[in-house]
């Protein structure tokens, strides 16, 4: 028996992990909505039924909306995107997801503070080491790929510099592309090492 093989988000390879182009079933539910909203527009209907289950009438029809332009490849990704986060987070994570997103990306409005989880982190620690404890990246290699992508802000400068610090003090938005935020503080006693301190973290409160 074979079965239909699923195009990662890129849209280009089958979905995997090793080449970042995929959904993991137990990510927070706004990363979810934001990776989902990456697919090609080419390749909604196919992600509505082998993602979504929907039949394949209502799939051919989705898929002839979007060339005829009937349908709007936007909206159609938007519901797409909530009807995956709402599988396997509910549907009150799919609703926070999709405001979410029409918030930070749509309107480009920055998450507020309370949004944000919050990490401290010792003085001048190294921006690559601060990506992998804060879980923005899963390697120092990963972090030093977003850096050199221009992927990465620190409080709206984008970093160049892979061997970038953090400053001695204060509190600060660490930004990785355009949905991810966390607010870094800056310990008192900085002479430990970057230490992960979640005060709010609203992914985490929206699977419960």
């Amino acid at each position: 028996m074979t079965l239909p093989i699923l195009e990662g988000t890129d849209g280009k390879i089958r979905m995997g992990k090793s080449v970042g182009n995929y959904i993991a079933l137990v990510e927070p539910p706004r990363d979810q909505f934001g990776k989902a909203m990456r697919i090609p527009d080419e390749l909604i209907a196919r992600w509505a039924r082998l993602a979504d289950f929907r039949s394949q009438p209502e799939c051919d029809a989705l898929a002839r909306g979007i060339v005829d332009g009937s349908r709007s490849p936007l909206d159609e990704k938007k519901l797409l995107a909530e009807a995956i986060v709402r599988r396997y987070h509910g549907a009150a994570a799919a609703r926070d997801a999709c405001d979410f997103f029409e918030r930070t990306i749509q309107r480009k409005e920055q998450p507020a503070p309370e949004d944000m989880p919050e990490m401290e982190a010792a003085a001048a620690e190294k921006v690559v080491v601060i990506l992998v404890a804060a879980k923005l990246a899963d390697s120092k290699r990963a972090a030093q790929r977003l850096i050199a992508e221009g992927a990465v802000r620190l409080e709206g400068t984008v970093v160049t510099d892979p061997a970038a610090r953090l400053p001695d003090t204060g509190a600060f938005v660490l930004q990785v592309g355009s949905r991810r935020h966390i607010r870094i503080r800056i310990k008192a006693d900085s002479g430990s090492t970057a230490s992960v301190a979640a005060v709010k973290n609203p992914n985490e409160n929206n699977e419960r």
